[in-house]
């Protein structure tokens, strides 16, 4: 199977990434890096309904779940959108034990990221989660980015 290599346009496209969390400081912490990360379109809910309702409207392609949202934990909320969706999805937990980030991948995360985090394997991880998912894949609305993200930190 031969894969088109994305025009220029494509590879300018922002990916959409939607941060699912309530606690302002840690909402804050994950949108001051990654405004820091070139072609990152970014926009912040709290709550179950804002999340799918911008999920419905704005079509993310990149969903950052914290383990504070609004009227419903967040692994809840990780298996209530693994009921409908695929759309890659990251968990952001406070807790730095195994068994409670294995509960969060078993909830349908792809990752599952501690806080605090170090900046670069946060946005490594991000940026790696992204490319996996749209490499070879059509994207899941007409405006996504095709082919391989090639975003790049700012200095």
């Amino acid at each position: 199977m031969s894969h088109t290599p994305p025009s220029e346009h494509e590879r300018r496209i922002p990916a959409r990434v939607l941060i699912i969390e309530a606690t302002e400081h840690v909402a804050r912490h994950c949108l001051d890096i990654l405004k820091q990360v070139d072609r990152l379109d970014l926009v912040r809910v709290i709550s179950e309904a804002a999340a799918f309702e911008k999920m419905n409207s704005w079509h993310p392609q990149l969903l950052i779940v914290g383990d504070a949202v609004a009227g419903i934990s967040g692994q809840e909320l990780c298996s209530k959108i693994r009921l409908t969706s695929t759309i890659p999805m990251i968990f952001l937990t406070k807790h730095t034990d195994a068994l409670h980030q294995i509960q969060c991948l078993n909830t349908g995360a792809d990752d599952c990221i501690a806080f605090p985090f170090e900046a670069p394997i946060y946005v490594g991880r991000i940026l790696c989660l992204l490319r996996r998912s749209y490499r070879y894949s059509r994207p899941p609305h007409p405006d996504a980015p095709r082919g391989i993200p090639q975003f790049q930190q700012r200095g």
